[in-house]
């Protein structure tokens, strides 16, 4: 029996277990019948819109068949939008966002994107209760009431959340005290101009089940906490985090200071990977107001490998510049069982990549 002479049932069933949206285009120029079946089935795999072309076809051929809203479950906007074309996102929006949606991630340049997804679920005779991610990224107003409006309402299946603490946007602690009913909650993302231990920790503490931890975190003040400074402080005002598995992976943009790293490592005591980026450290250094000698420099460089010294796997970015030599960089990451594996990035400013992993260690 040739394979087009399958029971449809049984021909949808073998179609479904392709991953692949092109692959299931191409099995449409098959046969008629399996035309319909593909269609269907695309719509339900992960989408990456890569143009705004993309976007626009998308819509329009979703404008044809309003039903096959309802099936798409995975977005991602893989470009950088225009802020101009928030008309046609809503339109996008109001097709796709339903209660299989699974993922909306990217950018969406629509201005009230978190008001309009709360609206569309409280008129919906459906519970919103498979959705995982939302729209979130420094394009993105994650910083308003709207948005944590919206976290709250999809708290039960967010598994991915943004919180944002500024100057201007202090710790809004009832936001924060309500982390702990996020029953899905597995990624955070932490924003702050100016962090402090006790902030971060009250963060963490209200959430259970992390296994990534991101950190976009701007420190001004931290960078004089000693090494033993950090251990005491820890020990004084602090316990280590009891969760049922390790941290998976601990990401750090603009690290500016071994504090945070030190105190997570502390904090979580078992992290499988970790990505420290410090390359903007010495231009942070030269614009700011605080003195930091480049002794000091250096030793804020090591502290930061010193602290990984335990973690399976970890990435390290930064510029070997002044007194801040590789050599030294590379003598201090040399623990038993670890392969050290170096990349000149940009030899011009120093740029280096150093990937660290245990000997044994397989998952990379």
């Amino acid at each position: 029996m040739a394979f087009t002479d399958l029971p449809s049932e049984i021909s949808q069933a073998i179609l479904a277990c392709i991953d692949e949206v092109q692959v299931l285009a191409e099995c449409r120029l098959v046969c008629r019948d399996w035309n319909p079946i593909c269609e269907q089935l695309m719509f339900g795999k992960k989408i990456f819109l890569e143009s705004q072309a993309k976007v626009s076809q998308l819509v329009e051929h979703l404008n044809k068949s309003p039903s096959f809203g309802k099936l798409v479950k995975y977005v991602v906007f893989d470009f950088a939008a225009e802020s101009t074309a928030s008309a046609l996102y809503s339109k996008l929006l109001s097709l796709i966002f339903t209660p299989n949606l699974r993922v909306l991630d990217g950018y969406m340049p629509i201005r009230n994107i978190y008001k309009e997804m709360v609206s569309i679920a409280s008129k919906s005779s459906q519970k919103f209760d498979k959705l995982e991610v939302i729209p979130q990224g420094e394009r993105m107003a994650t910083d308003s009431s709207d948005f944590k409006a919206a976290c709250l309402l999809f708290k039960k299946s967010l598994k991915v959340v943004t919180v944002t603490v500024t100057d201007e946007n202090k710790p809004d602690w009832r936001f924060i005290g309500q982390l702990g009913t996020f029953e899905n909650l597995a990624h955070l993302i932490l924003t702050s101009g100016t962090p402090d231990l006790s902030t971060l920790r009250r963060i963490i503490d209200n959430c259970n089940q992390l296994e990534t931890l991101k950190l976009i975190w701007v420190d001004a003040e931290n960078p004089r906490m000693t090494k033993a400074a950090v251990r005491n402080w820890f020990y004084i005002n602090d316990k280590p985090k009891k969760q049922g598995k390790a941290l998976r992976l601990l990401k750090v943009v603009n690290c500016f200071s071994p504090v945070f790293v030190e105190y997570l490592v502390y904090k979580f005591q078992h992290i499988e990977k970790a990505e420290i980026d410090m390359n903007m450290y010495q231009v942070f250094i030269s614009d700011s107001v605080i003195q930091v000698t480049d002794g000091a420099i250096h030793d804020h460089h090591i502290r930061v490998v010193q602290a990984l010294q335990d973690t399976l796997y970890y990435d390290f970015l930064y510029c070997t510049l002044r007194n801040n030599r590789l050599e030294n960089i590379i003598y201090h990451a040399q623990v038993a069982d670890n392969v050290i594996a170096i990349r000149i990035v940009n030899p011009q400013k120093g740029l280096v990549h150093m990937r660290v992993k245990k000997l044994w260690y397989l998952d990379v």
